[in-house]
C-alpha cells in the first residue's frame, strides 16, 4: 500500500515537473530568431530569420527571410505549428505551412533555454536545417502584428536541378 502510494507520489510529480519544464520552454518561442555566423559558413547562407508571433495554442504566426548568395530565397508570412513530442521526450515538432527550398516542412524543434538555442532538424538524417539564437534585444522591442497569410501561389519557382532534398517532411520513422 505505502509503495503503491509513493509510486503515484512520484508519477504525479514528474507530470508536474515536465509539464511545468515545457511551459517554460514555450514562452522562449515568440520572438526574433537568427542564425549565428558560425552556422551561416557551414550552411552557406548569408541570413536567415524566422519571427514567431505569441502562441494560439500550438498555433504561431510569423515569418521566414532567408537569403542565400545575396539573393533572398523566401521572405514570407506563415503559420507554424509547434507540438511537444510528449512527457518524457525532449522538443517539439515544427510544422511550417509554406515552403522553403531546401528545407522540410515539418521538422524537430529543440530549445535550450540557458543559451537561447533553437535548433531545426531530422531526428533520422541527423541533418541540422537551422541553428537559431533567440534575438532578446530586437524580440523585447518589437512587437509584429501579422495579418492571416496571404493565399500561397500554386506556381513553383524552384529549380530543380539543385542538390538538396526537396522533400515535405524528414523521415522520422524510428520515433517510437
Amino acid at each position: 500500500m505505502i509503495i503503491s502510494g509513493c509510486l503515484a507520489l512520484i508519477f504525479i510529480i514528474i507530470f508536474f515537473y515536465s509539464t511545468g519544464e515545457s511551459y517554460k520552454h514555450e514562452k522562449l518561442i515568440p520572438g526574433f530568431w537568427s542564425i549565428s555566423d558560425e552556422f551561416k559558413d557551414k550552411a552557406k547562407m548569408d541570413q536567415m530569420i524566422i519571427y514567431f508571433g505569441k502562441g494560439d495554442g500550438y498555433l504561431y504566426k510569423g515569418f521566414v527571410a532567408l537569403v542565400v548568395d545575396n539573393e533572398t530565397v523566401f521572405n514570407e508570412t506563415m503559420n507554424f505549428h509547434i507540438t511537444p513530442k510528449g512527457y518524457f521526450k525532449d522538443g517539439y515538432v515544427l510544422e511550417m505551412e509554406k515552403k522553403i527550398k531546401c528545407i522540410p516542412k515539418k521538422l524537430t524543434m529543440t530549445l535550450d533555454p540557458f543559451e537561447g538555442l533553437m535548433e531545426m532538424k531530422c531526428l533520422v538524417e541527423g541533418k541540422v536545417y537551422a541553428r537559431l539564437f533567440k534575438d532578446n534585444q530586437m524580440s523585447a522591442k518589437t512587437i509584429l502584428k501579422i495579418d492571416d497569410p496571404d493565399e500561397c501561389d500554386d506556381s513553383d519557382d524552384s529549380d530543380d536541378s539543385d542538390e538538396c532534398d526537396d522533400s515535405d517532411e524528414c523521415d522520422d520513422s524510428d520515433e517510437k
